[in-house]
This record gives C-alpha cells, sequence and structure tokens, in this order.
C-alpha cells in the first residue's frame, strides 16, 4: 500500500449564515489542507498523485469570499464584483469544505482511501475521510 501526503495553503473569507455569534459576519483565514491518499496502484507517471494538482484544485478558492447561495447572502454580495464570490451548495465551514475537496479528490482517482484536513488556523481543523468499500 502506498501512502502519500502533501499540503496547500489559501486565502479567503468566508461567513456562516446560519451560525448565531462572530462567525455570521464575513470573516477571513489563511486555509490549510493537508492530503492524504491510500493506493495499492501507481497512475502511468508511477504516482499515487501529482502533489501540484492539490494546489490546483484549491485556486477555485483562492482570494474568494465563500458564500452558501441563498437570499441573504446574495443581498450581502450584491455590490460585489461577481468574480469575487465562490458560490457553495452548503455552509463554507471547516466540515464542509474537508468533505467537498474529499469526494471532489476521491472522484478523480482510483485509490482505497482520501482524507483531507482542512485548517481554519493552526490550532481548529476538520477531517472527512472516504474510503474505496463506502
Amino acid at each position: 500500500m502506498y501512502k502519500i501526503k502533501t499540503s496547500a495553503n489559501f486565502e479567503a473569507a468566508h461567513r456562516l449564515s446560519n451560525y448565531k455569534g462572530k462567525c455570521n459576519s464575513l470573516h477571513g483565514h489563511n486555509w490549510k489542507v493537508d492530503l492524504e491518499i491510500d493506493s495499492s496502484v501507481l497512475n502511468s507517471e508511477e504516482m499515487v498523485f501529482d502533489f501540484k494538482n492539490l494546489k490546483k484544485i484549491l485556486e477555485e478558492f483562492d482570494h474568494k469570499i465563500l458564500l452558501k447561495e441563498n437570499s441573504e447572502n446574495k443581498k450581502i454580495s450584491a455590490s460585489l464584483p461577481k468574480d469575487w464570490i465562490k458560490w457553495l451548495n452548503f455552509e463554507p465551514t471547516a466540515e464542509q469544505l474537508a468533505k467537498y475537496l474529499c469526494e471532489k479528490i476521491f472522484a478523480m482517482i482510483k485509490v482505497e482511501c482520501v482524507i483531507i484536513t482542512v485548517w481554519e488556523n493552526d490550532k481548529s481543523c476538520a477531517k472527512f475521510v472516504k474510503n474505496s468499500n463506502k
């Protein structure tokens, strides 16, 4: 079994529209994403996954405002340039971003397990695991 791990960063703002507290306000993070993959096979380049692909995947979030698509967020963002916003069909929590990224990578490659850890800061993270048998 091959096991690989890589990390990449992106900067983005978000707000949690259904949260009662400070995170309901727009605020930003220097996000870090750890990717771990277990695979029994290598691709045609004799790799499990090209490390640089994680950074490419994260480009969709980099320097964006991550918002769940709803009427409240549409009103808040009305005066902002459209290309500043990354609309999502989920709340942009670390948990939901980890799940989204994990499932996206799992769909790209045939492997046994993908683990994504999304860090909002150096103390707080969420992890999502997807196995080929689930």
